[in-house]
């Protein structure tokens, strides 16, 4: 903003000594001197210089250009005005002045000001332009990098998952294998217990059978000895010649017989329950086995 606000300071000064150039000649000189002017300044193309930097192209103008924060239109003449808005060369409308004029050198001051703001705006121009296509390519780089780790990081957590899941099924499969194979041994142990079970059951069964088939020859042989002792009493009884007392005697000895046979019975009976028990027990056992 200085170097804009010294070229606006010397305009002003410019403006000044104008008008006290202007109050010293006559008006109609200077008239025909600008009309003289005005017919041998052309319109040249402007020369430009095109440079490289970075991807795009920038045009430095190597003439001024008037800057828009410099422009004052109040009380300047209309051919500077138009030499100025119209970018044309600066050297031939500084020929406006009389060079021997003591404000040759005030022009050429700010003729040479006006310059180096424009070249210093051009720099300025460069030097944000290289900024920004670094800013462009840096950003560029930082987006494909963004987009590179998104898509490892979703590459990862699908390998992730698909690793947990396979982890997973061979756990279920595994329990799967370990769950038959329990249910066959425990199939097997079932069977070998109930063919033990049914082994006991008939060795119980064929040993009940010798026992009753025992207890029924011991039956048989008690009535048999019981028949014969009875009627060997009787026979006693009767061929006895002996007064009643024997008689009564033999009666009671009979009795007490009968008595003791019955005793014997009961006996056996017993015997026979606490071995049918005893069998009970053992099937019991063995079944629980």
């Amino acid at each position: 903003m200085r170097p804009a606000r010294s070229a606006a300071l010397s305009w002003y000064q410019l403006k000044r000594d104008l008008d006290a150039e202007k109050s010293e000649a006559t008006k109609d000189k200077q008239s025909e001197d600008m009309r003289s002017r005005n017919t041998e300044v052309a319109h040249p193309a402007v020369k430009r210089i095109r440079k490289t930097v970075g991807r795009g192209m920038v045009n430095l103008c190597a003439d001024l250009i008037v800057h828009l924060s410099i422009q004052i239109s109040v009380d300047i003449t209309d051919t500077f005005f138009r030499a100025f808005q119209h970018r044309q060369r600066v050297d031939r409308c500084c020929g406006l002045f009389d060079e021997d004029s003591g404000t040759a050198s005030v022009h050429n001051q700010t003729t040479a000001q006006l310059r180096d703001l424009v070249h210093n705006l051009s720099l300025e121009q460069l030097k944000y332009q290289e900024l920004l296509n670094s800013f462009k390519s840096a950003f560029n780089q930082r987006m494909e990098s963004l987009e590179l780790s998104i898509a490892y990081a979703h590459n990862s957590q699908r390998s992730l998952i698909s690793a947990q899941q396979r982890y997973y099924l061979q756990l279920i499969k595994s329990r799967d294998r370990d769950l038959d194979v329990l249910s066959s041994e425990l199939t097997s142990t079932r069977l070998l217990q109930l063919d033990e079970v049914r082994n006991s059951l008939f060795d119980v069964n064929s040993s009940l059978a010798s026992l009753s088939s025992q207890l029924a020859e011991v039956f048989a042989h008690i009535r048999r000895k019981t028949a014969q002792n009875v009627q060997l009493s009787i026979l006693d009884v009767i061929l006895s010649d002996q007064c009643n007392q024997s008689c009564a005697y033999s009666l009671t000895k009979l009795s007490d017989a009968i008595f003791g046979l019955k005793e014997h019975i009961k006996h056996l009976v017993s015997v026979v329950a606490f071995l049918g028990v005893l069998a009970a027990c053992g099937l019991s056992n063995r079944v629980r086995v």
